[in-house]
């Protein structure tokens, strides 16, 4: 019997998120930098576009703090939505802006 090995990356669509170092705010990689919102991110849906995204991760420096990729689904228009609920909670903003909001 062939032994498989379980990934720990998340299962395909994927982006790649982070905090912004100096704002403060959740950005997302947008193929060519850190866009503020989730629609406008760079969706990778195949293995040539995770070693993208991985590439970025390595390269991420300091300008966002902790990048990771996160997985995503995919609006009927194509774009990127929260797939998780820590995911949506972070598009809303701080927690405290919501807290503030209820």
């Amino acid at each position: 019997m062939s032994e498989q090995k379980s990934s720990k990356r998340p299962s395909l669509p994927l982006v790649l998120t982070g905090s912004d170092l100096l704002e403060g705010h959740s950005v997302w990689f947008d193929g060519d930098g850190w866009a503020p919102s989730l629609g406008e991110a760079f969706v990778a849906a195949d293995e040539v576009a995770v070693a993208r995204l991985e590439s970025r991760l390595a390269a991420s420096g300091l300008e966002v703090v902790e990048p990771y990729v996160v997985t995503v689904a995919l609006g009927p228009d194509g774009r990127a939505r929260p797939a998780h609920y820590r995911e949506k909670i972070r598009v809303v903003g701080p927690t405290y802006a919501l807290a503030e909001a209820i």
